[in-house]
């Protein structure tokens, strides 16, 4: 069994995109973490905010870890940020001795990062505490007239406000070489065996998006993108709210109106199913790629639901030589998402 590329579909395929690049710099792709909740400024563990300049997420967590002597695990935050661009994010430290709160201020000297705040909270942050993100992001290198290509863009945003986006994994999910979701097969069929059980989730995880990817691909393909089916798991937009779908008409206006979604799966072992018409869609989907539910819970994967559909609010600029957009994303949503549909060259 193979986990085989495909390629992902434009939901604006009939729109011209931008071309350009990103990334000529890291201080073209910005990212800022927005935090889930207040903090105390009570408790044992120190929360830090910090900006990171081409470095990885666990090489400030290690560097941290020293600085405190403590165990790196004692060391958290609530999500990876890319290396190759500017990234605020926040981590916690777990120490009881509130006098030492300031060592944090070394690793300025060590790694090009700045510290931004600092605060005291009862609990640690975990995996997935944060609102979302924010990004600003330049694209330069345009072909032609940069006028031309704001006009291209405000096309594409104007559609993406109609219709939604489909919210794919990006491809920085499946490794340089995109084999992590082959990998994470790999385990799954026991072919192959991973001892870091960091490394071993990671390689799972892949997968899982892979198929959630190729799930969702399907569903534009056939033309269920913009329609909800009966027995759909349906999340609502403002609240956060699953059912499932008992009334498909009812429930196609609300999805139209864009109050709700209906969502694709992370299988696992408690991963809502979907049921009638929704539940044999996605069995077809698991017939095409030869596996199963079991597959998944035996390898002792949890499972959810994401969002198929993300409406997000994008602004743009013309910038200097390029284009500079501004745009919120839930947490777990990829920003490339945005750019491949808006720049059409990726």
């Amino acid at each position: 069994m193979k986990a085989e590329p495909f390629q992902l579909p434009f939901i604006t395929s009939e729109l011209e995109g931008t071309g350009g690049t990103i990334k000529e710099t890291n201080e073209n792709f910005q990212v800022e973490e927005i935090p889930l909740y207040e903090l105390t400024g009570e408790g044992e563990h120190l929360f830090i905010n910090i900006t990171k300049n081409g470095i990885t997420t666990k090489d400030v967590q290690k560097e941290l870890a020293k600085i405190y002597q403590v165990k790196n695990q004692d060391v958290d935050f609530a999500g990876i940020k890319d290396k190759y661009a500017l990234t605020s994010q926040t981590f916690s430290v777990w120490i009881k001795d509130h006098s030492i709160k300031d060592r944090a201020y070394q690793i300025e000297e060590y790694m090009p990062v700045n510290i931004n705040w600092m605060k005291f909270h009862q609990r640690k942050i975990k995996k997935g505490h944060l609102a979302g993100n924010k990004f600003t992001i330049k694209i330069r290198g345009i072909p032609g007239s940069v006028d031309d290509a704001c006009k291209k863009a405000e096309a594409i945003i104007n559609k993406l406000s109609e219709t939604g986006i489909p919210n794919f994994f990006g491809e920085q999910r499946f490794g340089i070489k995109g084999d992590n979701a082959q990998k994470g097969l790999d385990i799954i069929l026991g072919k192959q065996r991973i001892k870091n059980k960091w490394l071993k989730k990671f390689l799972l995880s892949s997968y899982q998006s892979y198929v959630f990817n190729f799930y969702l691909k399907k569903r534009i393909e056939e033309g269920l993108f913009d329609r909800i089916l009966n027995g759909d798991v349906a999340k609502k937009q403002d609240t956060g709210g699953i059912f499932i779908v008992d009334d498909s008409e009812t429930d196609q206006k609300r999805l139209e109106n864009k109050e709700i979604t209906f969502t694709g799966p992370i299988f696992g072992k408690k991963m809502r199913s979907p049921e009638n018409e929704a539940l044999n869609f996605e069995n077809e989907i698991l017939k095409e790629l030869k596996i199963t539910r079991e597959d998944f819970t035996k390898v002792k994967l949890t499972g959810t639901r994401r969002p198929g559909i993300i409406i997000p609010d994008i602004n743009y600029r013309k910038h200097e030589d390029g284009i500079e957009l501004k745009f919120t994303l839930p947490k777990g949503s990829f920003a490339t998402i945005i750019l491949r549909e808006i720049m059409k060259n990726f």
